[in-house]
């Protein structure tokens, strides 16, 4: 059995191993079945689970599949009627702002320089 690519890092060569299951996935999407786990899973009505989840399931894993390079800022076209674009943001400033949440959380005062 192959071993998965890390997704933050996935050459195209890597990327076929998840080809593979989202092209599996995507012929499930109209299956009964499938659609009745995504709804006991999610909680959400039967409807949008076969309208919305399913599809953005096997639109997200290949997006990680390699459809774009997360180090430019790039729009991929995953369907017809979506698309998906990457962000190049600073790692400090993400950082940064998942910091003060924490501290706001604990009812910590934050001075701003």
């Amino acid at each position: 059995m192959p071993v998965l690519p890390v997704f933050h890092y996935c050459p195209f060569c890597d990327a076929a191993v998840l080809h593979y299951p989202v092209d599996r996935m995507s012929g499930l999407a109209n299956n009964p079945n499938w659609i009745t786990v995504e709804t006991w899973a999610n909680g959400e009505s039967y409807e949008q689970s076969a309208i919305v989840e399913v599809l953005m399931l096997v639109c997200q894993i290949r997006y990680y599949a390699g459809w774009a390079s997360r180090l430019h800022v790039l729009t991929i076209l995953v369907d017809e009627s979506l698309h998906m674009q990457t962000l190049h943001e600073p790692i400090g400033t993400s950082l940064f702002s998942y910091l003060l949440g924490r501290l706001d959380r604990h009812g910590h005062v934050t001075p701003l320089p």
